[in-house]
């Protein structure tokens, strides 16, 4: 029989069993290194894209498919995507799916190859996203929430 104190002294890895242990490490393997990032930023880019833009956040994650309102969306698709953020977790922002998202960062691409204003344009996006977000105060999170 175990005794209390011993597996104390043990630390928290050491005592489980080589079943729970291997289970344990074979289940760590499906995590990436690094974590996902934080939601957080991408709500805060959406609201940052609709005073840019002068359109409503609502607008942004709406059903609407008219350029002006699909471009910024093509926009914060791509800067998401650069960030890391996956396809589905784009897609949940965004209210889309992850085939929609991937055309859009494809839309953004295109548009930004073949014309320079566009390009142009997220770039001053861009700026102003460092401008806006970068001076908001960071939240916090605990783990494993995804929002505060």
């Amino acid at each position: 029989m175990r005794h209390p104190a011993e597996e104390e002294a043990k630390g928290p890895r050491e005592g489980l069993s080589d079943t729970v242990e291997s289970s344990l490490k074979a289940g760590l393997k499906l995590y990436p290194p690094v974590p996902p990032p934080a939601l957080f930023e991408a709500k805060e880019l959406i609201k940052a894209a609709a005073a840019f833009w002068g359109l409503k956040e609502e607008d942004i994650t709406g059903k609407s498919k008219k350029i002006e309102i699909c471009w910024p969306r093509f926009v914060i698709s791509h800067i998401l995507r650069q960030k890391g953020f996956s396809y589905p977790a784009i897609g949940k922002v965004l209210n889309r799916d992850h085939g929609t998202i991937i055309n859009a960062v494809k839309q953004y691409n295109a548009l930004t190859e073949l014309y320079p204003a566009y390009q142009e344009q997220a770039k001053a996006f861009d700026k102003y996203c460092w401008s806006v977000i970068g001076q908001a105060p960071q939240k916090k999170y605990k783990l494993g929430l995804g929002n505060p």
